[in-house]
């Protein structure tokens, strides 16, 4: 790839290669695209072999591919992509025919665009990709991401969760017997399920009735995100650190899943406003275990910045990134959905974003202030520091600002006592 500058990147129009050995394809996708050829470069290729010819003569953002063609297929095309292009976007176009070839691309493929394909859909996720790609494009990301390497593993406890969700008579005891394996995770379960947030009038005991109050999609939610969290004591990360980001991100996932079912938000939508809310500190314990130096450092002066001042700038100083830039960053190439990505990369700032809707970034992003508020103050009031009111007013004409702040005293009483 090229070594430009961050401001030659910035000056250059966002490239995006659309690969399909159908002539009709590739006129469609011209015909969709046309009023954007003075924003975004646009190019086309007609074979795995073409495309992979035109990326090494071109610094592409994103890669959109067709499945099934002839000689290179979609798999292979977008495993050299990874192995030769690792910082490109892989977005694979496929229909139900292609099933099989959709989940052997799960290794190599970030996102998925199904046939017959939408044009706003596709509109949508080339907007929000080149948003996020906008932020972390500069050599100091990628330097970043690289000297951090692979992101922790799926642990077994939650592929095996997954394995026994597929089965069609799968019960929830049977799901709360999986959980009980690991003594850990069971009494996180049951720590949660206990807490004032819940309001239950009896204590519960076992794990199998934690996980019918739960629900399975919490629960995936929960052991994904606490094994992930727990992969960085390999990386001497403080205990206590690690206990206190995940406590706090669970209260702001709970709170943005509650935030965003209330404002009416699909099912999916406010799964997708937990699972980010619970990685919005990913970026700080990657930080803390592969740049201990640049987190001590952002610590220590952020203790002086003035309450609800975010250390945004700090951390850009100090590290080059924000850190929850760095977690968003590694999300992606994680293949976690494109609404969690976007919310974990844009709830200081979510203005940033090209998200002109309430959407899962904007319940992470009043939930994250408004826990901060409580664990500062313990209560609300309506000077909420680090608040995008003009944000909100653009997405939603309103705040439920009342609203809002009941919900998160209820998951605040007592602070002790929540997750």
């Amino acid at each position: 790839m090229r070594d430009v500058t961050l401001e030659q990147q910035l000056e250059e129009k966002q490239k995006v290669l659309f690969v399909d050995d159908e002539p009709g394809i590739i006129e469609g996708f011209k015909r969709i695209l046309r009023r954007y050829r003075d924003q975004w470069e646009l190019d086309f290729a007609h074979s795995g072999d073409h495309a992979m010819d035109m990326l090494a003569q071109k610094d592409y953002d994103i890669v959109i591919s067709d499945m099934r063609m002839p000689g290179m297929h979609g798999v292979e095309l977008l495993e050299r992509i990874k192995e030769n292009f690792p910082e490109v976007l892989r977005i694979v176009v496929s229909g139900h025919a292609d099933m099989e070839l959709v989940l052997e691309s799960t290794r190599v493929a970030h996102q998925f665009i199904a046939k017959p394909v939408d044009s706003d859909v596709l509109l949508g996720k080339i907007e929000r990709s080149l948003a996020l790609r906008m932020l972390l494009r500069d050599k100091k990301m990628r330097e970043l991401a690289a000297s951090v390497g692979k992101m922790p593993t799926l642990p077994g406890i939650y592929e095996e969760l997954v394995a026994c969700i597929r089965e069609d008579r799968v019960s929830l005891s049977e799901i709360g017997n999986i959980v009980a394996k690991d003594p850990a995770m069971s009494a996180k379960m049951l720590q949660m399920v206990n807490s004032a947030f819940f309001g239950l009038a009896r204590e519960v005991l076992s794990p199998a009735d934690a996980a019918s109050i739960l629900g399975i999609d919490t629960i995936k939610q929960l052991v994904l995100v606490i094994k992930v969290f727990e992969s960085f004591k390999d990386k001497k990360v403080d205990g206590s650190l690690i206990s206190g980001y995940l406590d706090k991100s669970q209260r702001i996932a709970l709170l943005a899943k509650k935030i965003a079912m209330r404002e009416g938000l699909s099912k999916g939508q406010c799964d997708s406003a937990q699972l980010a809310g619970s990685m919005i500190y990913l970026g700080n314990l990657i930080v803390a275990g592969h740049f201990p130096e640049e987190f001590d450092q952002v610590n220590g002066l952020a203790v002086d910045l003035p309450a609800g001042d975010r250390a945004n700038e700090l951390e850009e100083f100090v590290l080059g990134c924000r850190f929850n830039l760095l977690g968003a960053y590694l999300l992606g190439i994680w293949s976690l959905p494109d609404q969690v990505t976007e919310a974990v990369a844009f709830y200081t700032q979510p203005s940033e974003s090209k998200s002109r809707e309430f959407s899962p970034l904007t319940a992470v992003h009043v939930a994250e202030v408004l826990v901060n508020q409580i664990d500062k103050n313990g209560e609300v009031d309506e000077d909420l520091a680090g608040l995008d009111a003009d944000y909100l007013q653009y997405v939603s004409g309103k705040t439920g600002f009342n609203e809002w702040a009941e919900e998160a005293m209820k998951l605040f009483e007592p602070a002790a006592e929540t997750i």
